[in-house]
């Protein structure tokens, strides 16, 4: 009778344990996706901002692909650009950024990266980065070669 007891008390703990491990798991998963939209909406913000300050003439290049004169202006704005994609960037290789938002951005971002207005911008700006930052210059790097080698 002693040694039944001792099998179920050994059953419950391990039981116990398996509930306790699937707890912890469903709240580790729930706690990344509460960070996941924190990110998202902090980030969406940011780009909101972005634009709203971004001059006319800007987004009309971006479109229309006018040429745009370089001024202090348009490259206080493209660096602001890049300094969050920088920051993007780099959650989304320490994997704090899920696959599923990045996608979601990607295209959006690929678009203002490619045009001439970011392209040349990218050019006067990389030096800023290449020190302490290359894979995120290669990240820049393929998406602006990608498009003008679709244009050849």
């Amino acid at each position: 009778m002693n040694h039944l007891v001792q099998e179920w008390l050994f059953a419950a703990a391990i039981v116990s344990s398996l509930v306790s491990m699937a707890g912890l798991y469903v709240s580790v998963a729930s706690q990344r996706s509460q960070l996941a939209v924190q990110i998202m909406l902090q980030y969406s913000e940011k780009f909101r901002f972005m634009l709203l300050a971004m001059p006319l003439e800007v987004i009309a290049a971006r479109y229309d692909h006018h040429d745009l004169k370089p001024s202090p202006e348009l490259s206080r704005h493209a660096l602001s650009l890049f300094f969050i994609l920088l920051e993007l960037h780099y959650l989304r290789e320490r994997r704090y950024l899920p696959k599923g938002i990045w996608n979601l951005w990607l295209p959006t971002v690929r678009r203002a990266l490619q045009s001439a207005v970011f392209v040349s911008e990218w050019e006067i700006s990389r030096p800023d980065f290449e020190l302490n930052h290359l894979s995120f210059c290669r990240f820049i790097d393929a998406l602006q070669s990608a498009h003008s080698r679709s244009r050849l």
